[in-house]
């Protein structure tokens, strides 16, 4: 069995092509909108697993093994998102999908600086408090 990705033609490519190719690319909004947009969400994805297990089990509470069940939300999440997505892309153009996402992405990234900077405070006057 041989797939079509794996079975293709080659090409010789050369080095000015490949450039004009990557001119090209550097020079296109689109392209990088998308590139900054998929950075920029895979470190909030790779910031929630690095600093999800101490917000969850010392800050929250929660157990090892229920802290290990945020998996699944993850997952439902994963698919909700998907879907949504693909009922937009059929509605809109996929430029205002992506406008969409990084809205509610910065929205909610505003929303957890606030958090914190207002338990900061609530801290440090609760500890002035204390003497």
């Amino acid at each position: 069995m041989k797939l079509s990705e794996t079975n293709l033609l080659k090409v010789d490519y050369s080095t000015k092509d490949i450039i004009a190719v990557v001119l090209r690319l550097l020079k296109d909004r689109f392209v990088l909108l998308n590139a900054f947009a998929i950075a920029v969400f895979n470190a909030i994805l790779f910031n929630f697993y690095s600093e999800a297990p101490f917000i969850f089990i010392n800050n929250l509470k929660l157990s090892t093994g229920a802290y290990g069940n945020t998996g699944i939300l993850i997952a439902l999440g994963t698919i909700t998102g998907a879907y949504v997505v693909n009922s937009l892309a059929v509605k809109t153009s996929s430029f205002n999908v992506i406008r969409l996402g990084i809205s509610i992405a910065v929205a909610f990234s505003i929303l957890k600086i606030l958090r914190r900077n207002i338990l900061s405070l609530e801290s440090n006057n609760q500890e002035k408090g204390k003497y």
